[in-house]
């Protein structure tokens, strides 16, 4: 639990800077999971930098176990 919530720390911090310029910013953070709110043109570019924050923190944390993401696209919020 401890790697992990160092694991999220850091994918915030990774998260801002990937997200920095575009319009969409991050409207609530869950344990180990974030919400972002964005045009929907830019969802694609968004999720996917978002990914590679989170894979990228993730291997700087546990350096050789592999790292897997999911990211969700929505209109709306969900559980």
């Amino acid at each position: 639990q401890g790697a992990a919530s160092d694991i999220a720390k850091l994918a915030l911090i990774y998260v801002r800077e990937e997200l920095e310029g575009l319009d969409a910013r991050l409207i609530n953070s869950i344990h180990d999971e974030f919400v972002i709110e964005c045009a929907e043109e830019l969802a694609n570019e968004v999720s996917e930098k978002t990914r590679a924050a989170m894979v990228k923190a993730g291997e700087d944390i546990l350096e050789k176990v592999p790292v897997e993401v999911e990211v969700e696209v929505s209109r709306e919020w969900k559980k």
